[in-house]
């Protein structure tokens, strides 16, 4: 059985469509690295990370940390976003293609992608990327065919017009950057909080609502066309620990320590989002 390290090998030689991030060029297998025409060189980890950002201006955070992605990714896999998932597979299934690459844009610890690739007849080859070591390092937990790349949002390592699918679920994405690496009649699907997203948790934390959805839909105009958008609500029972895993899954984490909070039902509550470029 093959190991990460030479599953990350044999994921970027079937879909060898990674760029330096500071002089643009293409990346090429040098033993246990990637190099590019100008001698940039990227190390590969044992368990298949690419670290693929400018380290001069990399800062590591202290609240997006491995404790977080393990919460969010306990809460996930109670299967809370299952609508979501069948929505975006079935939208996917239905592309006149015979083999597609996605890109997962913020993929966090990856396990939303995980979950829709699982619904997915068509064959991928699936590039998560987050800013987050922490996240990709959880990310490589999904190996098959994915290559997992710590790696700048508004600088994508990636060539132009390359990529089939863009998935952003509940993270930020810079419009340029998706624009450039799609390929022509690629899509982006777009994920975000309804209004209602968690409600009766901001509700006890007095928080402000989420952006109102128009406010969301007008700024994706900007750069894309909207074929169709879906909003998906669903009201679930919600047990003391799955509890404690969606506050420790928030980066507001730190500043809930001494409330208590009591709540028997969550609502989830997101827009998907499905775009083209303009």
């Amino acid at each position: 059985m093959k190991n990460k390290f030479e599953l990350c090998l044999e994921n970027i030689k079937k879909n060898n469509i990674l760029i330096c991030p500071y002089c643009k060029q293409g990346l090429q297998i040098d033993n246990h690295s990637l190099k590019c025409y100008n001698n940039h060189n990227f190390s590969i980890s044992k368990k298949g990370e690419i670290y693929l950002v400018n380290s001069a201006n990399y800062k590591h955070s202290s609240i997006y940390n491995r404790d977080l992605f393990l919460s969010r990714r306990e809460f996930i896999n109670k299967n809370y976003y299952n609508n979501v998932y069948l929505n975006i597979s079935k939208y996917i299934n239905s592309l006149n293609k015979s083999e597609i690459t996605i890109l997962d844009l913020g993929s966090g610890e990856g396990t939303h992608m995980h979950k829709i690739c699982e619904k997915l007849d068509i064959k991928y080859n699936l590039i998560s990327i987050d800013y987050s070591k922490d996240a990709i390092n959880l990310v490589t937990d999904y190996y098959l065919n994915n290559i997992c790349i710590v790696g700048d949002i508004n600088n994508l390592p990636i060539e132009n017009n390359s990529i089939d699918v863009i998935i952003d679920f509940l993270s930020p994405y810079n419009g340029d950057e998706i624009r450039r690496v799609l390929k022509q009649d690629g899509k982006i699907i777009k994920i975000v909080p309804g209004n209602n997203y968690l409600k009766e948790l901001r509700y006890k934390l007095d928080l402000e609502e989420y952006r109102k959805k128009e406010d969301v839909k007008n700024n994706l105009l900007k750069y894309f066309n909207i074929i169709k958008e879906i909003e998906v609500t669903d009201i679930f029972i919600i047990e003391k620990l799955d509890l404690d895993h969606l506050i420790k899954m928030s980066p507001l984490q730190n500043n809930l320590k001494d409330k208590q909070i009591n709540i028997d039902k969550i609502t989830i509550n997101n827009i998907i989002y499905y775009g083209e470029c303009k």
